[in-house]
């Protein structure tokens, strides 16, 4: 039985809790955050037996023997290294840290602990691309020559203009946020990439002298196999799909629809091979989508277990983690294809992304009218909008003033960084108020 420590716990330290309840010999041990209160909610909800506010502190209690890490991806490498070096094998949620050097300096800690490291992209377990694997690896369209992915999707972060998410705060950023992704399921089918193109689509302005490239369209040289990846985010119509192209045939993968199809030669001649083979991919469509609503449906009438693609992609990349681990092997995606995918990044940044522009420091008035607390958010920003018109000085505090849009530039504008649930940072927005 493996006692397993959460260290973080937010959103997704619940996703890893729920798929772990699935998978026997596993238990959850403890649960590591600085929020003490968010700390012992998820230790109630999981029957973890102990909490800590610091890593240094679990690791001095002991009572554990592996650990996901699923803390932001700026504190990726500080939060893992000592609990490598401690030779406790760690999972990482992607991307396996924000550089090269602090990829380098995670593999270094687990050398020396000795202990077995690995990166949570669960999309290279997702069903649908399992399936797509299974075809190609099965010969079913012949020797594979070509993989192209397209990944056009939506962010509810540029639909509500919260630019101040970690993803918009530098080049590269959206990248190791988003396109390790499909990154992950190219290098998985055509090999570690060895050269690349890059040619980046239109810049947009999210804040003033800020752009933000979103649009990127790549060629890629695999170790096996040529590639081509459509990357784009705030797109209006979401699209994922993974195509590899065979000297048989042709097997699809719809990620977002969790469909696998297969077009190929039949025995028949052209003229009924052509309409044979389009029924066949037609029927695997529609088989696909009628599975896929059956299965949703029972989950919502809680008949089944939940089902969904995204859990079962979750599930089944911890299922990979520790089953190797249990079997005494290295995991399949380890520190090293964590860190290539940084390098791609990396290198994708340098070719297509604009470099950062300095900004200067804003100056800040005296005195103000009115103080707005969490003022940067859709509603904030339209309440800052409205007293600057009617002639007001504003004083704002949020815990995020990054990316903001032009009325907060302002010379009339005061920015304070703080959460509202400090007493003092609530106090600083507040005074020197005019008396009004």
């Amino acid at each position: 039985m493996s006692r397993i420590c959460l260290v973080g716990a937010g959103f997704i330290a619940r996703v890893h809790a729920d798929a772990l309840r699935t998978l026997p010999g596993h238990t959850i041990a403890a649960i590591v955050d600085p929020n003490a209160e968010a700390a012992a909610s998820l230790a109630r909800a999981t029957g973890a037996g102990a909490t800590y506010g610091a890593v240094a502190e679990a690791i001095a209690a002991g009572g554990f023997d592996r650990a996901h890490v699923l803390v932001p991806p700026d504190l990726h490498a500080s939060t893992a290294e000592p609990l490598l070096r401690a030779g406790i094998p760690v999972l990482l949620e992607k991307p396996l840290a924000v550089d090269s050097a602090q990829c380098a300096a995670l593999i270094e800690a687990a050398g020396q602990g000795g202990a077995a490291l690995g990166v949570n992209q669960n999309f290279v377990h997702h069903p649908a691309f399992a399936r797509l694997r299974a075809v190609v690896e099965s010969g079913a369209i012949g020797r594979p020559n070509f993989v192209g992915v397209i990944y056009n999707v939506a962010l509810r972060q540029m639909a509500a203009r919260q630019f101040g998410h970690w993803m918009f705060r530098a080049p590269g950023n959206i990248l190791l946020e988003q396109a390790v992704h499909p990154l992950s399921q190219l290098v998985a089918l055509a090999g570690p990439i060895r050269t690349m193109q890059a040619l980046p689509g239109p810049a947009i302005e999210i804040a003033p002298g800020k752009d933000f490239v979103g649009t990127l369209n790549l060629s890629l040289q695999g170790a096996r196999l040529p590639a081509q990846l459509r990357f784009a985010v705030g797109q209006g119509y979401p699209f994922w799909q993974v195509t590899v192209v065979g000297d048989d045939g042709v097997a699809v993968a719809d990620i977002l629809a969790d469909r696998c199809h297969v077009q190929g030669r039949t025995r028949w001649l052209e003229a009924a091979d052509t309409a044979i083979s389009g029924l066949r991919s037609a029927g695997a469509i529609a088989a696909g989508t009628v599975a896929g609503l059956a299965k949703y449906s029972l989950a919502m009438a809680k008949l089944r277990p939940r089902s969904d693609a995204f859990f079962v992609s979750m599930r089944e990349s911890l299922a990979a983690f520790h089953g190797a681990l249990d079997a005494g092997q290295a995991p399949a995606l380890d520190g090293a294809f964590g860190a290539a995918l940084v390098r791609a990044c990396e290198e994708i940044r340098d070719l297509a992304l604009p470099a950062p522009q300095p900004v200067a420091a804003k100056e800040q008035p005296e005195a103000w009218d009115v103080a707005v607390l969490g003022g940067t958010g859709f509603i904030g920003t339209h309440v800052v909008r409205q007293l600057l018109a009617a002639r007001h000085r504003v004083s704002v505090m949020a815990r995020n003033l990054v990316n903001l849009p032009a009325e907060f530039a302002d010379p009339r504008v005061a920015l304070h960084r703080g959460d509202i649930r400090d007493e003092a940072a609530v106090a600083a927005p507040s005074a020197r108020r005019r008396s009004w």
